[in-house]
């Protein structure tokens, strides 16, 4: 259950984009809503969940790192929220990108007390994706979170000739998406995480908020 959301206003001024949508979120799940901005990643350790705002490519790159940063060392679900936003949080059609790996499983399993009130679920498998191949269908994430009583569909998707990233986005934009879920990859250089390309891609091109976890 989400109790307590902390969100990051060190760069944007609050009732910005972030903020706005933080208080929606916090409304729709009733729980506590605080404000930080130093040492955000840390501080995000002692709340369910962490909320942030999606780098804006024409100003201060400060909440790209905010983000990275609260995704691997936090240890707490976090939704990103893009810059474009203008609508307050909804769930009326959930799209949670699924490959089987424990990120993704974790991104699940953290997403399911915010999820409950949702519309429709869609479960999304990019085909060309590996490790993939002994996932029938996805029908088992699928039947699980149908025991949680969430409306489900699972839909197989084919990358084609582009990136993951981009036919999930496709996807979302298609499908009439409100809200992402997914896991959120880095791999380690040097003691510190670096985002994964599809992670990393999502950072720069989302068009709706995505809830990620690592």
């Amino acid at each position: 259950m989400i109790k307590d959301i902390i969100v990051n206003l060190s760069v944007t001024k609050e009732g910005s984009t972030v903020g706005s949508y933080a208080v929606s979120v916090a409304a729709a799940l009733q729980a506590h809503l605080t404000g930080a901005g130093d040492q955000f990643a840390r501080m995000a350790r002692r709340f369910d969940l962490a909320i942030v705002g999606q780098a804006d490519p024409e100003m201060s790159t400060t909440e790209q790192i905010i983000g990275e940063t609260t995704l691997f060392e936090s240890g707490r679900p976090l939704i990103m929220v893009p810059y474009i936003q203008k609508t307050p949080f909804k769930l009326d059609n959930v799209m949670i990108c699924w490959d089987g790996s424990r990120t993704a499983a974790r991104a699940v399993a953290d997403a399911i007390p915010i999820i409950r009130k949702s519309g429709r679920v869609e479960i999304v498998i990019v085909a060309n994706e590996r490790g993939k191949e002994d996932e029938i269908e996805g029908a088992d994430i699928g039947q699980h979170l149908a025991r949680h009583e969430l409306n489900v569909d699972v839909h197989r998707i084919s990358g084609g000739n582009i990136d993951v990233a981009d036919a999930l986005l496709s996807h979302a934009a298609d499908s009439g998406a409100d809200f992402m879920v997914m896991g959120g990859y880095g791999h380690s250089r040097l003691r510190e995480f670096v985002l994964g390309g599809v992670t990393r891609s999502i950072f720069e091109s989302m068009t709706v908020p995505v809830l990620l976890s690592h």
